[in-house]
């Protein structure tokens, strides 16, 4: 699987997030359609997202991944469709507190059933119980959805005595060990660097990236200006923060 075109896509999708200061504001969640040149045999969309930290502008103020699993509905086949979740789900209730963490397994279920299946990683400011039935938590192993070969790794790298984070040694020895494996796909919460100081994340991370087989890396936490960027490698990075991206086939 290849990504051959990025579009942006009209939203019309109103939700309440938390700014400087205590403030909230009232956004747009960005949308875009990514073509790609194939997609698994039975697969016709794949859902990527990440950081939907906000909550839903009426009543009962879900949170905002709950209320983009429910709106999908009414525009994808959901049985056709498989979920990538790259962290960072959670906003307080008054949606008025930034960088708070909390418990994310609704937005778990609400893209488990009747969605065809879903993969995702932990950001660091996410809280999740139990398990959630029909959901894979991935934390570098790797597994196979429809033969699409899926790998992640939870969380950032950081202290390791705080939520969902582990040194850089750590984390960079078990990303290795993981694209070693050659999956067709790696969920990050963690972005790479990009090419460019507006494209921020963990330059380490963005060295291995490129010094590795090809993939394609959907990742979250550092939101980019543009969400597509492609490494001289082949490897194909996706940073869908703060975005809902979804995959077709150009066929």
């Amino acid at each position: 699987m290849r990504i051959l075109e990025v579009r942006d896509v009209p939203s019309s999708l109103a939700f309440r997030s938390a700014g400087p200061k205590g403030q909230t504001r009232e956004l747009l969640l960005s949308r875009h359609e990514v073509i790609v040149d194939e997609l698994p045999h039975g697969v016709k969309t794949l859902v990527a997202t990440a950081d939907l930290q906000g909550r839903e502008v009426t009543e009962p103020h879900r949170l905002l991944g709950e209320a983009v699993a429910q709106a999908l509905l009414c525009e994808i086949t959901p049985s056709g469709s498989g979920v990538l979740l790259a962290g960072d789900f959670y906003a307080n209730e008054g949606a008025d507190k930034m960088g708070s963490s909390g418990e994310v397994g609704g937005v778990w279920s609400a893209f488990a059933d009747p969605y065809r299946w879903m993969v995702g990683v932990l950001g660091n400011h996410d809280r999740l119980k139990d398990a959630v039935e029909g959901t894979t938590l991935l934390d570098g192993q790797v597994i196979e959805k429809d033969g699409l070969r899926i790998g992640g790794i939870s969380g950032i790298v950081g202290k390791a005595s705080r939520l969902l984070r582990r040194d850089l040694k750590t984390y960079l020895e078990l990303l290795e060990q993981l694209l070693l494996s050659r999956p067709d796909l790696v969920v990050l919460h963690e972005s790479p660097a990009g090419d460019c100081p507006e494209r921020r994340g963990n330059v380490h991370i963005a060295d291995l990236l490129g010094r590795s087989p090809p993939t394609i890396v959907v990742c979250g936490h550092c939101r980019w200006p543009s969400p597509f960027l492609e490494l001289k490698n082949g490897t194909q990075i996706l940073n869908v923060d703060s975005r809902l991206c979804l995959l077709r086939s150009n066929s």
